[in-house]
């Protein structure tokens, strides 16, 4: 469904998109907004998901953490006021989740009312709950306009990112299976999608840093006597990536390590039979 509204002063259309999906609770919400005047315009604050109740005692449920901690879950009373979760990271990750759940106080894994929502989007986010004086709650969620502008050119549109709406009244497992049901069917892609994935080996509790081609094949080799289908090269192939204190970002083949360059690794593995 699509909600066509326009300001007559500034010369803005915004369509509010609405997108829903057989036999799988969730609504995707996004917003569409066009430029039709003959000036440049610039977008400063656009977010994906508004969304208004009345409070009902809830709790609210959001999730942070760090490499090898992720998904935290901390949970805490609505309060008045603004409460939730950002990144001004550039990016979402494990640090902040864009993701955000509304509870009644008695929500369990399989009991009570849970209203979830998650940002697909990987960049900078707000997730906001909002309680006012009138004990009226408010979610929202979307870009993050700190720092953010988007020149709007005559006749261009700027698109949100969706954001996912769900309900549950079987408690967080009934959103997660939703969630889980969405995306499953409607956003992950690719050859294994509905096939069974490759069992596989990852060299980096084997090797950490201290890895070479050699030591490479002969993991693909013994893998490959045990059934096991694909080699996965973990971290320490690019630049001088000795430790966790360098060269991140520096994404060219360490050749020292991987003599002849990735082509020729790729190419032994296979004839391992395994997939790399």
């Amino acid at each position: 469904m699509e909600i066509t509204t326009e300001d007559s002063v500034l010369n803005v259309q915004v369509v509010l998109i609405y997108v829903v999906f057989n036999n799988i609770d969730c609504i995707v919400r996004s917003t569409k907004i066009t430029n039709l005047s003959k000036k440049n315009i610039s977008i400063k604050k656009a977010l994906s998901l508004s969304f208004d109740m009345d409070n009902d005692d809830f709790d609210v449920i959001t999730l942070h953490g760090s490499w090898a901690r992720e998904r935290h879950i901390c949970r805490h009373s609505l309060h008045l006021g603004k409460q939730g979760v950002v990144s001004m990271r550039g990016e979402s990750s494990h640090q902040e989740h864009p993701f955000m759940a509304i509870t009644s106080k008695n929500a369990s894994e399989n009991e009570g009312l849970v209203y979830g929502m998650n940002f697909i989007y990987s960049g900078n986010f707000i997730a906001d709950a909002q309680l006012n004086q009138f004990n009226s709650v408010r979610l929202l969620m979307g870009i993050n306009p700190e720092n953010f502008c988007w020149q709007l050119k005559e006749n261009e549109s700027f698109y949100t990112p969706q954001a996912v709406l769900t309900f549950s009244d079987k408690g967080l497992n009934g959103m997660s299976q939703a969630f889980h049901n969405l995306y499953r069917n409607h956003l992950i892609r690719g050859e294994y999608k509905n096939k069974i994935r490759p069992i596989l080996i990852n060299n980096w509790e084997a090797t950490y840093f201290n890895f070479t081609t050699e030591k490479l094949l002969d993991i693909a080799k013994e893998a490959s006597k045990r059934g096991i289908e694909m080699l996965v090269m973990d971290d320490g192939w690019f630049g001088k990536r000795n430790s966790d204190n360098c060269s991140l970002g520096d994404w060219f083949v360490n050749e020292e390590k991987i003599k002849g360059g990735l082509k020729h690794l790729v190419e032994e593995v296979n004839k391992c039979g395994l997939k790399f």
